[in-house]
């Protein structure tokens, strides 16, 4: 008989090929195959087309399978040939939870799963980008809190990972929206005021959570009259009729 092994083969660490070798011959003759998978000498697996597993292999790296045909009337005539599977190396990955959104100006808290490698690899550096130009190192398994300056924005988080195999950038990856948030300004003044006489109304200093700039600012009175304002300013206003219940408001866009 004449064996042939195939290939050549390649499969991905943690994955599987199938062997091919049926292209063996037995020249008129019934053969039977056999094949060893681990390279230990014993020809454990039959079959012309069986499985070769690369569960627990690391790649890169390169594995030999060898095949035995023989007669299947005369057990001892047998050929054997040789061939090499190329098992490759697999990017590692990692899990990324959080919230869809975050509100600018406030702290945002990302989770890092395990790392997942069908390789035999260790994790030794890793790196999370929080898409707005600031990055830092992390640890698998782990939880980071970052502030977003101003919204709204989209962003996507990525998180970089190295093993002794090499560098894989996005090995991890979330989106999510930085949401603005409203100004607001502290008001102050009495509970009450009589008709006709001037009420005074104290505009404390503006909160701001995001990296914006205040372009006005309008008190609306309550009773339709309304008047530009500045922020750590009082204002005045007179009331001509009462009694009545008032709200007064104030707009700050930015």
């Amino acid at each position: 008989p004449w064996a042939e092994a195939g290939g050549a083969y390649t499969v991905s660490e943690g994955s599987s090929v199938t062997l091919d070798g049926s292209a063996s011959m037995g020249f008129g003759s019934a053969l039977t195959y056999d094949w060893d998978l681990n390279g230990d000498g014993t020809f454990e697996t039959q079959g012309a087309t069986p499985t070769f597993s690369a569960e627990g292999l690391d790649g890169p790296s390169e594995a030999a399978v060898t095949l035995r045909v023989c007669v299947q009337e005369r057990p001892v005539d047998c050929d054997m040939d040789t061939a090499t599977i190329t098992v490759e190396n697999v990017a590692p990955t990692v899990a990324l939870s959080s919230a869809a959104t975050a509100d600018e100006g406030s702290a945002y808290a990302l989770t890092l799963g395990a790392v997942t490698d069908p390789g035999d690899d260790t994790a030794t550096g890793c790196m999370v980008h929080w898409g707005d130009g600031s990055s830092e190192a992390c640890t698998p398994g782990s939880t980071l809190a970052h502030t977003y300056a101003d919204g709204p924005a989209s962003r996507t988080i990525t998180v970089d990972l190295a093993d002794e195999d090499g560098v894989y950038p996005g090995a991890g990856s979330r989106g999510l929206t930085v949401e603005n948030v409203a100004p607001t300004v502290a008001l102050s003044g009495a509970a009450s005021v009589e008709e006709g006489s001037a009420y005074v109304l104290t505009l404390g200093a503006v909160t701001e959570p995001g990296d914006d700039t205040l372009t006005g600012c309008t008190v609306n009175w309550g009773d339709g009259d309304s008047e530009s304002c500045k922020p750590e300013s009082t204002l005045t206003h007179t009331y001509a009729d009462g009694p009545a219940s008032r709200t007064i408001t104030v707009d700050l866009p930015d």
